[in-house]
């Protein structure tokens, strides 16, 4: 594991990655700083402060998930070619000489990928929102409710993007299917639109079924976004569906890969 990690961390700075994250987050800290006159504007309009500080606070939460939703996008791209770069010719004989199971060896890297890339993500994202904290003396800690789904949903997107590396061992394939499955979760989070359009009760039997399979991360960072707004949450089925999701293609993936002949 922590082998693994030195290589995730090593591979962020080897090929630019991390000046990414960073040149995008300095972006972020100055519109959050430009945005001190709209603290200013609304406190003039009259409002009393309690009112201000909840229409800011709801600014900058939203706005906070989209620029974190952007950065988990961009760390699972960036990621997506971690196994098929390990299983490649000679790179592969020096991981599976390891005197580790195969199962302990891609849980390993799975991990570390994960540990890395997320620390880079909530790190951005609470430096963003540590800047609008200062800007308009607010800080609620609740926001590491959408710090921590940002984690969860990325650590579900590495599922997806690892089992597909380990049963094509292409870093295209394995982005394709990461995107085909944010396309489908999509399309499903309008399911009653889907039944009303195909009016049959086998098509709502499918829709239904596709729906609670597939990982819902939409859907999970609207439940982050909620909880750090104080808002009541009664459906959890976002969050535990979309762990399923990924322990089940993990564990398939698992399968093959330790029963495959490299």
């Amino acid at each position: 594991m922590r082998g693994m990690t030195r290589d995730s961390l090593a591979e962020l700075f080897d090929r630019k990655i991390l000046w990414v994250f960073a040149v995008l987050t300095v972006f972020a800290m100055l519109g959050a700083a430009a945005s001190r006159s709209l603290n200013a504007r609304m406190r003039s309009s009259g409002a009393d402060w309690q009112t201000v500080k909840g229409e800011v606070m709801s600014i900058a939460m939203n706005s906070l998930d989209a620029f974190v939703a952007l950065l988990v996008f961009l760390a699972v791209m960036a990621s997506a070619s971690a196994v098929p770069h390990m299983l490649e010719r000679g790179r592969a004989d020096y991981f599976l000489s390891k005197p580790i199971s195969r199962k302990s060896l891609l849980l390993s890297k799975l991990s570390s990928t994960w540990v890395v890339y997320s620390a880079v993500v909530v790190l951005a994202g609470f430096l963003v929102f540590g800047t609008i904290s200062l800007i308009h003396e607010l800080f609620d800690p609740r926001v590491f409710w959408l710090l921590g789904m940002a984690a969860v949903s990325m650590l579900v997107w590495l599922s997806i993007t690892f089992a597909a590396g380990i049963f094509s061992g292409s870093t295209a394939m394995a982005i394709i299917t990461a995107f085909m499955t944010w396309i489908v979760q999509t399309v499903l989070a309008g399911r009653e639109g889907l039944k009303m359009f195909f009016n049959s009760d086998i098509a709502d039997a499918i829709v239904d079924g596709l729906y609670y399979i597939f990982p819902k991360t939409s859907e999970l960072s609207k439940l982050g976004l909620a909880l750090a707004l104080g808002e009541s949450v009664d459906n959890w089925l976002p969050l535990w569906s979309s762990l399923l999701f990924g322990v089940g293609v993990m564990t398939v993936a698992l399968v093959y890969f330790t029963r495959k002949d490299y």
